[in-house]
This record gives structure tokens, C-alpha cells and sequence, in this order.
């Protein structure tokens, strides 16, 4: 259930810091006269977008319930951070905005349009800055660290696939073993070219005399040398 709840909830904040972050950018821009901190916090915001576009990329393949705990959590609480951050900022170019009368709209929007640069303090708009690039960075090293868990799970899957692998081959040998000492040898798997299975020590010979029944091959090559 708490899966659930996080899926749903992180989709409609993500889809809701799209909405805010579009109509504050849209806003931000039609004030003419903007001045560079403006500008910044523009900029600021479309790399928040992009990174919680990262994050639901990264949710919508992996799914929350392969994410680590800690990780869910940093997530969920740093979109939730600059959704609110972007709500106040609507809010207040909104109550801005309804300053000015319906009656006088068109003197109300070049209005805006000359003085809208006025609504945020340039301390207001560092501040912003600052923290929306703090949640960005939050947001890109558990976006890493992600990444990183992948690898290892990858790494140790690896890893559990040679463990089989040598279990196998271990129990491939003891049962060989097991044959060879019960005088079952089998030569099927033998390799012909392979020296190793060439028995070189004493062979006895059937039909020969009484205490002559031990011949070691080892003596042929010497007399032939």
C-alpha cells in the first residue's frame, strides 16, 4: 500500500511542478525589463524540470518497490520541496496579477509588462536560486546512487551465475571420481590427444607364468634404448 500511495503521489507532484514550473517561466518572461538574477532563476528552473523528468524516467523503469528506502524517500521529499517552492512563486505573481482590475486589463497588463521584474526582491530571487539548485543536487545524487545499486545488482547476479556454475562442475567431478573409484571408469569424455589419460605404470599380463605376471613397461624403453 505505501508503494501505492508513493506512485500516485510522486505522478501528481511530478505533473503538478511541470504546470507551475511552465506558468512562472511563461510569467517571468513577458515582464520586459527582466533583470539577470530573472534570467537565472529561469534557467534554474528548467534544469528543476529536467531533473524530476530524470526522476520519473527513473521510477516509471524501475518502479518504487526496486528502490532503496532511503532513496524513495530523498526523492519523494526533494519534488515535494520544489513543487512548494513553485506554488509560492505562482501564488505570488497570481495575487500580483489581481491587483489590477478587470475593467482596466489591458492597462493592468502593460503593467505587468513594465514593472512584473519588480515583484521579487533580488535577495527573494537568490534565495530561490539557491535552494531549487540545493533539491536539484539532492535529486542527482540519488539519481546516482541508483545508477550505482543497478551495477552491483547486475554485478552480483553475475556472480551468483558463476557460483552455479563452478557448484556444477564441482559435482560433475565428484561423480566422476565416484565412478573411477567404483572401477567405472568412463572414457566417453576421454580426449585421445590428452596424455594425462595414458596410464603409465605396471601392467599385469594374463597367461604368463607364476611370478612373471608383473610386467613394467618402463623397463621396454630402457633395453631399447
Amino acid at each position: 500500500m505505501a508503494i501505492f500511495a508513493f506512485t500516485v503521489g510522486s505522478l501528481g507532484d511530478i505533473i503538478s511542478l511541470i504546470q507551475l514550473a511552465k506558468a512562472v517561466t511563461k510569467a517571468l518572461c513577458d515582464s520586459k525589463g527582466s533583470s539577470a538574477e530573472y534570467f537565472d532563476l529561469i534557467l534554474e528552473i528548467n534544469s528543476v524540470v529536467h531533473t524530476v523528468e530524470s526522476v520519473q524516467h527513473e521510477l516509471s523503469v524501475r518502479g518504487p518497490d526496486k528502490l532503496a528506502p532511503p532513496v524513495e524517500n530523498g526523492l519523494h521529499h526533494a519534488v515535494r520541496i520544489c513543487v512548494d517552492l513553485l506554488r509560492r512563486m505562482n501564488e505570488k505573481i497570481l495575487a500580483w496579477r489581481r491587483g489590477f482590475s478587470i475593467t482596466s486589463w489591458i492597462i493592468g497588463k502593460d503593467a505587468w509588462l513594465r514593472l512584473g521584474w519588480g515583484l521579487f526582491t533580488r535577495e527573494e530571487l537568490i534565495s530561490l536560486r539557491r535552494r531549487l539548485s540545493g533539491q536539484i543536487e539532492t535529486m542527482s545524487i540519488l539519481l546516482m546512487l541508483c545508477s550505482v545499486r543497478e551495477r552491483l545488482d547486475r554485478f552480483s547476479d553475475k556472480q551468483d551465475e558463476h557460483a552455479l556454475e563452478i557448484r556444477r562442475k564441482q559435482d560433475e567431478l565428484a561423480l566422476e571420481i565416484r565412478r573411477i573409484a567404483n572401477g567405472h571408469i568412463n572414457t566417453t569424455n576421454m580426449d585421445p590427444s590428452d596424455s594425462s589419460n595414458i596410464y603409465d605404470g605396471p601392467v599385469r599380463v594374463s597367461g604368463l607364468p607364476r611370478g612373471e605376471s608383473i610386467l613394467d613397461l618402463s623397463l621396454f624403453g630402457k633395453f631399447n634404448g
